[in-house]
């Protein structure tokens, strides 16, 4: 049989077994493109957001780490939308740190998200803020923001003897635990 006369037959076959596949198959959930928010489009990590909501219950320094475009934004927005609910008392900010280019632009958008009133931010502010009431940063980028050569070591520093100074706040960034998210297996994306 020549390659051909293989061809020929298989397109008379393909539509059969193409629309057989299609019926047989649930639709794939995942989506190739921004965050997902709607958590109606989020599946799976159950085990992962358990142990993620426990390190915030007990302000725990934890680093979510994984290849690029598997979902750590979306399990971090995730993760924060359930510690909301779950941890009233503590405050739960999700920051993908929009405008941040060096150390003074940081503590800015952070002490607006924590509402830190006024207009001149600092490490400070940012102290008081969270000496105001607990607090839980999840910063999405904040590897990609802080690679910058613009923020110093005594800025890494200062945020690590807040973080370190007492159980008023805790955030996900470097210098923390790495918690790895990898590739969900079939038995976990069941819709």
């Amino acid at each position: 049989m020549s390659l051909t006369t293989f061809g020929q037959q298989s397109e008379a076959y393909a539509p059969l077994i193409f629309n057989q596949a299609m019926t047989q198959q649930p639709p794939n959930p995942f989506i190739y493109g921004p965050m997902i928010r709607d958590a109606q489009k989020f599946f799976g990590r159950i085990a992962i957001r358990r142990q993620l909501l426990s390190r915030m219950q007990t302000m725990q320094h934890t680093s979510i780490v994984g290849e690029r475009r598997i979902g750590k934004s979306s399990l971090l927005w995730r993760l924060h939308e359930e510690a909301k609910q779950a941890m009233p008392e503590i405050t739960i900010v999700y920051s993908d740190l929009p405008d941040v280019a060096d150390e003074a632009s940081f503590y800015a958008c952070v002490c607006r998200a924590l509402n830190q009133p006024g207009t001149e931010f600092g490490f400070n502010e940012l102290k008081r803020a969270v000496e105001r009431k607990p607090a839980v940063l999840c910063l999405d980028e904040f590897e990609t923001v802080c690679a910058d050569q613009k923020f110093s070591v005594n800025f890494f520093n200062s945020l690590r003897s807040l973080a370190q100074a007492g159980e008023r706040w805790t955030s996900y960034f470097r210098s923390a635990l790495p918690v790895r998210v990898s590739y969900l297996k079939p038995v976990q994306i069941k819709v």
